[in-house]
This record gives structure tokens, C-alpha cells and sequence, in this order.
């Protein structure tokens, strides 16, 4: 069990299950699974500590797919207009309206230009895409 996030007393396993089960009740596609599949395997994050839900907002459920995958690309460099696109089409794909998706997209990007986007400046940061996020281009 994780020490530290919103899922601390839950098994990996249970939370990656809920994940797997919320995209089948969506019929996601591949590419979301994908996804998926490469957030909880990759070795750059530990998504039981460093998944947060999402920020400033209630979670629609939990764990909740879009900023499961959202955190996952922003915590390991991948952050950035492509996230942030992939962020709004899942939360429409996963039953969220399009205008309450489009004011989410729009807080994400105000965090991107007022803080991160100079936070990665300044470290000289470059933002790597696997080939399931340009895939969903």
C-alpha cells in the first residue's frame, strides 16, 4: 500500500482494476487503453503515491481515468497543450458535458502559462511523447 495520495489505503491492484473497469464501461478505445497501460507501467512515476486526483475540482469518480492520465503526463514531463488536449477528449469520452470539459481544459491551461510552462523553462525540460499519446492525434 502507498504511503502518501488520495488511494493510500487501497491496493495497486484494486486501483488499476477500477481504471481498467472504468474504460470498459465507456467502450474506450485502444489508444486510451494504451494509455493507460503505459501510465501504471511506467517507471518514471508511482501512481499510488504521485496520482492526486483532479485539482481544485471534485473527481466525477474515482479513481477517475482523465486526470489519472492527466497527472501521469504532467508529473513525468509530458505536460503541456498535447496533454492538455488528451486531458478534455477523455473527460468528454468518460461522460463529462462538453461545456463543464471545456472550462477544465481552459483551468489546465491557465496552470500551464502562469507557472509550469516557465517551471520546465527553467530546467530546460523537453516534453517526450509516447507513441500512444500521438496516436490519439
Amino acid at each position: 500500500m502507498a504511503k502518501d495520495g488520495i488511494y493510500r489505503d487501497f491496493k495497486k491492484e484494486d486501483v488499476e482494476t477500477a481504471l481498467i473497469k472504468a474504460c470498459d464501461r465507456v467502450g474506450a478505445p485502444k489508444y486510451v487503453l494504451k494509455m493507460l497501460e503505459d501510465a501504471i507501467n511506467d517507471p518514471l512515476w508511482n501512481h499510488m503515491k504521485d496520482y492526486n486526483g483532479c485539482t481544485l475540482v471534485e473527481d466525477p469518480t474515482h479513481p477517475y481515468v482523465p486526470c489519472f492520465l492527466h497527472d501521469w503526463m504532467w508529473r513525468t514531463g509530458r505536460g503541456g497543450l498535447e496533454a492538455d488536449n488528451i486531458f478534455y477528449h477523455t473527460q468528454v469520452l468518460f461522460g463529462m458535458p462538453k461545456k463543464m470539459a471545456r472550462r477544465r481544459y481552459y483551468g489546465v491551461r491557465i496552470g500551464w502559462f502562469t507557472f509550469f510552462k516557465w517551471k520546465y523553462v527553467r530546467i530546460g525540460l523537453k516534453t517526450p511523447h509516447t507513441e500512444s499519446i500521438k496516436e490519439f492525434f
